[in-house]
């Protein structure tokens, strides 16, 4: 099953959360993917992308303070 990705940006008190939406067509049940600390959604993505091409929506995303809103 194909999949798709869409990067999304989650807006938290002004900051800005960097994301990954994995989904196929058509859409059936999700899963969310969080990264733990010192990590970010890239450690997810292969995964986030395997279980999507199954047929479940996936969302990855960085927690704030890693990735590209670490300090």
């Amino acid at each position: 099953m194909a999949t798709h990705d869409d990067e999304i940006d989650i807006t938290v008190d002004g900051q800005h959360l960097a994301g990954t939406l994995v989904s196929p067509a058509p859409l059936i049940p999700g899963v969310l993917f969080v990264h733990g600390w010192g990590g970010s959604q890239e450690k997810y993505l292969a995964r986030a992308r395997q279980i999507a091409a199954l047929g479940c929506v996936c969302l990855t995303f960085n927690l704030r303070g890693h990735a590209v809103t670490e300090p």
